[in-house]
């Protein structure tokens, strides 16, 4: 194996049960490994806007990552409640919510398929600088104060909302469960 695997290893904290796994782990790395390089210098060549870098996903197939990250499917039957906003609005043509300080630290899922309840969480604000739905958002909005909410709580307890946990959910079934729990 390779010292830049050993160190992906080491900052991402990945270990295998077996030889092995470890070895197929190593080969899918290298084969993702050589794509981020491959695309890389196309983009140093101007083909692509952005580089690409080696992160925690690096040792899995793109199906795995799809299956791992994507597992939620909505009742085709469930209701919305659909806010429309003024599209006639002026938009501004830049806003940095970070450097307003509206936007908390990086925060990683890992195999949970629970996306939803990060989106619910996140901060999520609408050309107006009104609140469209995040909860992180709407407390900075009304407080100027930054709160890191949790998203394991929505995981773990909105169940009889419709979420199904690291199986999925709708941030609409995470307000309603926030908006009866408050």
């Amino acid at each position: 194996f390779s010292a830049e695997w050993k160190d992906w290893k080491d900052v991402h904290g990945k270990k295998y049960d077996s030889i092995d796994l470890e070895s197929l782990r190593f080969k899918i790395f290298e084969e993702n490994r050589l794509k981020v390089n491959e695309h890389n210098e196309e983009a140093d060549k101007g083909i692509h806007s952005f580089r690409m870098g080696m992160n925690q996903f690096g040792d899995l197939l793109h199906s795995e990552f799809l299956d791992m990250y994507n597992g939620y499917t909505a009742s085709s039957n469930l209701g919305s409640n659909v806010q429309l906003f003024d599209t006639d609005a002026p938009i501004p043509s830049y806003v940095n919510w970070t450097a307003k300080g509206a936007v908390t630290p990086v925060k990683d899922q890992g195999q949970c398929g629970s996306c939803w309840a990060f989106s619910a969480v996140r901060i999520q604000i609408d050309i107006e600088a009104k609140f469209t739905g995040s909860m992180e958002g709407q407390v900075f909005l009304s407080t100027k104060k930054l709160v890191s909410l949790s998203e394991q709580q929505l995981v773990d307890c909105s169940q009889d909302f419709g979420n199904l946990g690291c199986s999925g959910g709708l941030m609409e079934n995470a307000f309603k469960y926030v908006i009866k729990e408050k």
